[in-house]
């Protein structure tokens, strides 16, 4: 979710098999960096230095991009319209725009009805001030949270420096 252009990216280091891929995000801009980076042979430098420091090849990159890739556009602090669920939901910079600690509880529920049983969110994101962190009561966090869900409830707070 809130994918940008950069959601291939994060499909693209995934160590597992992936057999589709949804990109949401609340603009359709970033889907038409999206639609010429599907149709070109170039990679931009961030993947290529990404795909070296993790040992992944171009034929790699080439098989997420063959997928069945969805576009979709999507405000997710709001109700979701979607029918089915997913395996895996991720969010890389999203949380901290949510704004406040409402919205963010929402954006997590609709998270966790999206999910199926046993599939897993993850979600990164730096935060905007020490305030909205003490009101979502994780203590204090010098800029980064991390949200690690899993379907059968659990649910993991944590910040890292």
């Amino acid at each position: 979710i809130g994918s940008g252009s950069s959601g291939l990216f994060w499909a693209t280091m995934a160590h597992s098999d992936i057999s589709d891929i949804t990109l949401s995000d609340f603009s359709s801009l970033p889907f038409k960096y999206v639609k010429t980076l599907l149709n070109s042979k170039f990679l931009p430098y961030a993947y290529t230095q990404a795909m070296q420091l993790h040992n992944i090849s171009y034929t790699d990159v080439l098989r997420t991009f063959s997928l069945n890739i969805t576009l979709e556009i999507l405000d997710v602090f709001k109700k979701w319209e979607i029918k089915r669920v997913y395996n895996n939901i991720s969010a890389m910079g999203l949380l901290g725009l949510s704004g406040d600690t409402q919205r963010l509880k929402y954006l997590i529920s609709e998270v966790y009805m999206h999910l199926e049983n046993d599939g897993v969110f993850f979600g990164a994101s730096w935060l905007f001030s020490d305030k909205y962190s003490r009101e979502i009561n994780i203590g204090y966090v010098e800029s980064f949270l991390k949200i690690f869900l899993r379907k059968t409830g659990e649910i993991d707070f944590f910040s890292k420096k």
